[in-house]
């Protein structure tokens, strides 16, 4: 699942994604990245949910971290902080839902790590949310 953001059109988001996002120059991706999100969802052996976006507004890695902890309720405080072998920045917990115990991962690293696209705010982050069932 996309979310769009609101100024994109299906068409114009079709005609980007067929270039591929890597190929669009900044204003592109930025017009189209910016607001927009994708979520997957996977129950092949638990459930596992995951939404990954583009955040153009904090500063460092671990103030787009925070951005989505608190955005997502989660609590940061029982959380810990890591990096993982690929050099993302993350942080993790746990979160009861009706019942359900989850573990939560937020990561984040350098937007330009995702896509090589000259002209990108050198702070923009590529954030993962992922949820998956105990």
């Amino acid at each position: 699942l996309v979310k769009l953001p609101e100024d994109v059109t299906v068409a114009d988001a079709a005609a980007m994604y067929a270039k591929g996002v890597g190929g669009l120059s900044a204003s592109q991706a930025a017009l189209l990245l910016n607001g927009s999100w994708t979520l997957t969802v996977d129950r092949s052996d638990t459930l596992t949910m995951a939404v990954k976006y583009a955040d153009f507004s904090s500063s460092t890695l671990e103030a787009a971290i925070q951005a989505a902890v608190a955005a997502e309720g989660f609590q940061a405080a029982s959380a810990s902080t890591d990096t993982d072998e690929v050099g993302n920045t993350f942080q993790t917990g746990t979160v009861d839902i009706d019942d359900v115990t989850y573990t939560w991962r937020v990561s984040a690293a350098p937007l330009s790590d995702k896509y090589d696209i000259k002209g990108l705010p050198s702070t923009a982050a590529y954030v993962g949310i992922r949820l998956t069932a105990m």
